[in-house]
């Protein structure tokens, strides 16, 4: 499907413009992002490049027509289709958008079938920027995320993040309570037993430590009984 996993910029001072096409592209498994400005888009096209944008015309401030000269004076059509979804119905506004580098031109009010069939065919058959790499070559990422400790033992620890680890992974984890009982430069791994859910949209993910000497296990036993945070001492 043309529209799934893909990144959509909705640019809309209205916001209940914005929900309504939010939940439209969402049922459709998009991921969509809102900005209430030309500010606003401006900043968010800074830090990512989304698959698409749908801009209104009329907003306070910048206006859709600025938002669209400024990406077509970087991204081609190729690139970053945008999409103009504006309450102008005048002949020359849409002839304005569409000559100055608009794909699609609906006009509000709009049935929510109109949107998705007209984002569908401007997405259909994108080229989109993809890098396959050999197998072998493939770039590894860090990903850095606050962590809680739920439990600890000698041998295992119980984490809380809003990851879900990889079965079996090499993860390296940053604790006060790591360091005060000498696990901090232990080598740790994700187990294979999965990952919970909690209630606070948090996985519980159970990693182990590699390498725990009977005499580090012995002392971190008898430790973690009375360990007490820094700051709390």
């Amino acid at each position: 499907m043309a529209v799934l996993n893909k990144e959509i910029l909705v640019v809309d001072d209205d916001p209940e413009a914005r929900t309504l096409v939010r939940r439209a592209l969402e049922s459709l498994g998009s991921l969509v992002i809102e900005v209430d400005s030309v500010a606003g888009a401006r900043e968010h096209l800074k830090q990512s490049l989304p698959h698409a944008i749908v801009t209104d015309l009329n907003m306070p401030g910048e206006d859709g027509f600025a938002l669209i000269e400024a990406v077509r004076a970087i991204r081609s059509k190729k690139a970053l289709p945008i999409m103009v979804l504006s309450a102008k119905k005048d002949k020359a506004d849409i002839f304005r958008a569409t000559s100055m580098g608009a794909d699609e031109y609906l006009t509000k009010p709009f049935a929510v079938s109109q949107l998705l069939q007209k984002l569908k065919r401007m997405l259909k058959d994108r080229d989109f920027l993809k890098t396959t790499f050999p197998v072998g070559q493939e770039p590894s990422l860090e990903v850095v995320v606050p962590i809680n400790v739920r439990s600890l033992n000698e041998i295992s620890s119980v984490i809380e993040s809003r990851v879900k680890l990889a079965p079996g992974g090499a993860v390296e984890v940053e604790a006060s309570i790591f360091r005060d009982l000498g696990l901090s430069d232990l080598p740790k791994k994700r187990t294979h037993s999965p990952g919970v859910l909690t209630e606070g949209g948090a996985y519980a993910n159970l990693i182990a430590f590699v390498g725990v000497s009977e005499s580090l296990a012995q002392s971190v036993r008898k430790s973690v009984r009375t360990w007490v945070k820094p700051d709390a001492k």
